[in-house]
């Protein structure tokens, strides 16, 4: 019996994994991104992000589902922001496109 919970355990440890996985496959990180307010809206987060892809990355549009800061606000320094999008293909050609931030105080990276 207690094998058996132990092997059930195992399992569902293994799908939760997945799942999240899975959730975070469409996402991405952006760092070095101004942060100046307390408080950023959601639109505020995904208006960031689409001036980051449209100004630095050449993207004239893509398709954010969501995005918002990461951690707490603190005065002087930048949260990160992650951005989950729509198409999984757009997020693909955005990681590639971010060779272009080389040399900048922004940089993009996956949500592992």
């Amino acid at each position: 019996k207690y094998e058996r919970q132990q092997q059930a355990i195992k399992t569902l440890l293994l799908k939760i994994e997945d799942l999240q996985n899975r959730s975070r496959r469409c996402n991405l990180l952006f760092y070095g991104v101004d942060d100046k307010k307390g408080q950023e809206s959601g639109e505020e987060s995904k208006g960031c992000v689409r001036k980051i892809c449209q100004s630095k990355l050449g993207m004239q549009s893509v398709s954010i589902e969501r995005a918002h800061r990461l951690g707490k606000f603190q005065s002087g320094k930048n949260r990160p922001l992650i951005a989950n999008f729509t198409l999984f293909k757009e997020k693909q050609q955005i990681l590639r496109s971010a060779i272009k931030l080389k040399g900048s105080d922004t940089c993009i990276s996956e949500d592992f």
